[in-house]
């Protein structure tokens, strides 16, 4: 698993860079205190006694940060005049570079540097451009001030390509750009930095739908609820590992408050499953019970085969899962009523071409009984991988009817990190993992009659993007040393892949963010998902602080933008939305007058 958190990080600054826009196109003192008391003379042997630690409290802390105000600034400092060391020359063989020419002779050799410095008039958001060649695919990286920014890929051989990276944070003086290679091997023509608007054309909506127009009140109420606080508030989250709750009590020790949400894996309900088998639903109840909010995921192992969530590990592909596709021509449009019938004189129907044929799977199983698809796999209409995947939906859902039975709403996160590739839901592309969202969704909602469910999509690449979610979200890993700040990069690729329809959050993370560059940088995820683990404490239940400092995380929690346990435990219930019945009623009566 820890390795594939961190190729999800990857994967996460992957989001960074491909929000870029290509013109070719430390251990902290012990939590849980054991005092012993000084032994008495005595002939039996010294008694220790425990106490419970005791739970810290802090002042609400206030926003502290600077308004951005945008102002115009351009400037291009070509690489062959900035600084420059080590093997690197300034060459102009190469067609279509800016200026007198480029550096060359990047091969990752020590000592090779190049620094350009450029005086930053004002502290706002900046898009950042640099110009590179290279005679194959690379892949490097941009660093300002020796901070990495992002990583970035030449993919077009032997032209110079314009790849951007978009609204980053700069402070007023100067500013240091420099590649960090990781492959090297390019040619670097100039660096750009240009003031950035896009900050300033983001925007929170007053409230988002949900995808089922079935949803139950209180589900609606708590997405509602979501809503009103998007961009104005961040909800805390933290995954816990077990039923004893551990990581959630860490926290509560050393901030003295509890997080608002606790998310849990739902994968060990299913036949084929390797978790152990824990009390998830029971536990989760009690969370809601005591007005916490729930959130669960899937690590869904294999319905059949080697049981692993990962593809290089099972031996099932989703591909053999999947209905034969048949095609079909559209259905024919009916024609307005007042048009007259063609005679036989009339012209002959056009041949249907390519674009007119519709490839749907030749059994749509999402709503069919058991038997009925036994009956299917025995007439070998469908595989007994379908049959499969079909029986793991049906138990997860038994075991999410105990939510709806107590009327309480999930954050539900199914097949997350499929673009990736690196789980057995993703890797067959993006056509079979889109099959297996809908085949959930309405295996779920219509046959199951859940309608508890707030569907968090999570696939972390616009070709995973599918119809029918409410919430987008991206999982973010980090290395400890790198800056968390806000993610403001992926929170606008992610914003604008969207459309911006969608209210977006961090479904799991290294660190938590910064809230105050979260809200200097207007971008307010809806919330975020601490991981568990190394993340947060040591195996003795200690917090450790190595990717989110104490202060940090006690900042954060007694911020008055950060909604924790003792927020949620009011309630969700707020006045939703109407429609005006009678005011639809009389515009529908306008329209037939006319």
């Amino acid at each position: 698993m820890k390795i594939m958190k961190y190729f999800a990080g990857l994967l996460a600054l992957s989001l960074l860079c491909t929000g870029c826009s290509s013109e070719t196109s430390q251990e902290t003192p012990p939590l849980e205190t054991t005092v012993s008391t000084q032994p008495k003379k005595s002939t039996t042997e010294p008694i220790q006694e425990t106490t419970e630690p005791e739970i810290p409290t802090y002042s609400v802390e206030p926003l502290d940060y600077e308004p951005v105000e945008n102002e115009s600034f351009e400037y291009r400092a070509e690489a062959e005049e900035s600084e420059y060391s080590g093997t690197l020359l300034d060459e102009n063989i190469l067609y279509g570079y800016s200026g007198e020419g480029y550096l060359s002779g990047f091969s990752n050799r020590e000592g090779d540097n190049v620094k350009a410095r450029i005086a930053i008039p004002t502290s706002q958001h900046y898009d950042i451009t640099v110009c590179v060649c290279a005679d194959a695919p690379v892949k490097n990286a941009l660093t300002v001030n020796g901070k990495v920014i992002g990583e970035f890929s030449i993919t077009e051989p032997n032209q110079f390509t314009r790849i951007t990276f978009s609204s980053v944070y700069l402070s007023e003086g100067e500013a240091v750009l420099s590649v960090k290679e990781l492959d090297g091997y390019f040619l670097l023509d100039y660096f750009e930095i240009t003031n950035s608007n896009r900050t300033q054309q983001l925007s929170y909506h007053a409230d988002y739908p949900l995808s089922d127009a079935e949803a139950t009140t209180s589900t609606q109420n708590l997405m509602h609820w979501l809503s009103l606080n998007y961009g104005a508030k961040m909800v805390s989250g933290q995954y816990v590992s077990d039923s004893s709750n551990t990581e959630m009590e860490v926290i509560h020790r050393l901030t003295g408050k509890y997080p608002a949400i606790r998310f849990a894996d739902i994968g060990c309900y299913t036949a084929n499953s390797s978790a152990d088998a824990v009390n998830v639903i029971a536990d989760s109840l009690q969370w809601a019970e005591n007005g916490g909010i729930i959130g669960l995921m899937w690590y869904w192992d294999a319905p059949e085969g080697i049981s692993s969530v990962y593809a290089e590990e099972t031996d099932f592909h989703l591909s053999d899962a999947i209905p034969e596709l048949v095609e079909v021509p559209p259905a024919p449009a009916e024609p307005p009523e007042d048009e007259e019938e063609n005679d036989e004189d009339s012209e002959e129907e056009e041949e249907l071409t390519a674009p007119d044929i519709m490839a749907i799977n030749a059994v749509d199983v999402a709503l069919l009984k058991p038997t009925e698809i036994d009956e299917l796999v025995a007439q070998k209409k469908i595989s007994h991988q379908c049959a499969s995947l079909i029986k793991d939906i049906d138990s997860v859902s038994d075991a999410l009817k105990a939510f709806a039975k107590e009327d309480v709403p999930i954050l539900w996160r199914p097949l997350h990190e499929a673009g990736g590739g690196w789980y057995w839901w993703g890797a067959d592309g993006a056509e079979a993992y889109q099959w297996l969202w809908n085949l959930m969704y309405r295996r779920m909602t219509e046959y199951h009659q859940l309608h508890n469910l707030i569907w968090i999509w999570n696939g972390q690449d616009s070709n995973y993007l599918v119809n029918q979610y409410d919430i987008a979200s991206l999982d973010i890993y980090l290395d400890p040393a790198e800056d968390f700040s806000s993610r403001h990069e992926q929170f606008i690729r992610l914003y604008e892949m969207t459309g911006g329809e969608k209210l977006l959050a961090i479904s799991e993370c290294s660190s938590i963010p910064d809230v105050n560059h979260c809200f200097r940088d207007h971008t307010v995820w809806s919330f975020c998902g601490l991981w568990y683990d190394e993340y947060l404490m040591t195996n003795s239940g200690m917090y450790n602080g190595n990717y989110t400092p104490a202060k940090k995380m006690i900042s954060f929690y007694n911020s008055e933008a950060v909604l924790t346990l003792d927020d949620t435990q009011k309630g969700f219930e707020v006045e939703l939305p109407v429609p005006d019945i009678e005011e639809d009623e009389e515009d529908n009566v306008e329209e037939e007058e006319d």
